[in-house]
């Protein structure tokens, strides 16, 4: 490869998720890999997350409080079993604690004149998620930590070209996360997506878009929609043959069936990335970020780590 040059196979996506913890069990996942076929015959990523939410809303009927921290690890193997073909299987761990960056996140709002949202009406450094209709009252106060849902991907690409490829991807969430400790789900949620990746000189691409069908009709009492839409588009710059640089904006649609805006509207996150090959075609190692552009509807802050590994 001319260094600081581009080729579509190149261009992963920010492992971004929405980790709100309600919507833990929904069964959205992150932007899926658009090039399958690569000379090794298996990979691994080992991805680290740091998330801050802080959501506090409701309506005339329900009330909605969000105040927590989630930390993440994950392991994704990956195995291309035939020309064209990929089966991967991700297994997770999540910790859901009391904040303890508000003031940091405070700090770096102030900076950038970034919405606070609803963190200034929150008490620093708790553990608090609730949620109030006019029937039931549900809450959470207490550390949860354990194994999430699994999640399986069954992957196809259909166009394998050396500045454009196209991949169709159908994945099934498995429910092995505690339900009741709000680390997943009690059913089987199914989701199909198509995801695509381009290049010129030192500049990429890539999308993904695609229908979910989530299995439980609830989630923490609240009422959730038979379907929902995901999608993905980020840009890549090359700089060398060791750094590329990355923006995305994931956007999906609403998860649940509720009067509250936060939760019954489309979330917007926003992320950037640094990425580095550690030495010729060894391991690569990417930094992000994450900011929610539509207020309280994702993670109010997010920080991560992806180590790749093949």
């Amino acid at each position: 490869m001319q260094l600081g040059v581009c080729t579509a196979n190149q261009f992963d996506p920010i492992p971004t998720i929405n980790s709100l913890p309600i919507m833990q069990g929904s069964g959205l996942g992150q932007p899926l890999l658009t090039n399958l076929n690569t000379e090794q015959a298996w990979s691994l990523d080992l991805n680290s997350y740091l998330q801050s939410h802080a959501n506090d809303a409701g309506s005339s009927t329900e009330d909605l409080i969000i105040d927590a921290e989630v930390h993440s690890l994950s392991a994704t193997l990956k195995l291309n079993f035939a020309r064209d073909w990929q089966l991967g299987l991700q297994i997770s761990g999540h910790k859901l604690k009391a904040g303890q960056l508000d003031s940091l996140i405070d700090d770096w709002h102030d900076l950038f004149g970034l919405d606070d949202g609803d963190r200034a009406r929150q008490a620093r450094d708790q553990l608090q998620i609730l949620y109030r209709n006019q029937n039931d009252t549900i809450e959470l106060n207490q550390p949860q930590s354990g194994l999430t849902d699994a999640l399986l991907t069954l992957s196809y690409q259909a166009i394998d070209r050396p500045t454009f490829k196209l991949s169709v991807h159908g994945q099934l969430n498995l429910p092995t996360g505690s339900n009741a400790s709000l680390l997943g789900s009690d059913k089987l949620d199914a989701a199909i997506s198509l995801s695509a990746a381009g290049s010129k000189g030192k500049l990429g691409w890539h999308a993904n878009v695609g229908a979910l069908g989530i299995g439980d009709d609830n989630l923490f009492l609240l009422s959730t929609r038979e379907s929902t839409w995901f999608s993905s588009l980020g840009a890549h710059w090359q700089a060398n043959d060791r750094w590329r640089w990355s923006a995305q904006m994931d956007v999906h649609g609403p998860v649940f069936e509720s009067f509250i805006e936060e939760i019954n509207q489309e979330s917007w996150l926003f992320s950037l990335a640094g990425e580095r090959t550690i030495w010729h075609n060894g391991p690569r190692v990417q930094l992000y970020f994450s900011e929610d552009v539509s207020v309280n509807r994702s993670a109010d802050f997010t920080l991560g780590i992806n180590i790749k590994l093949h």
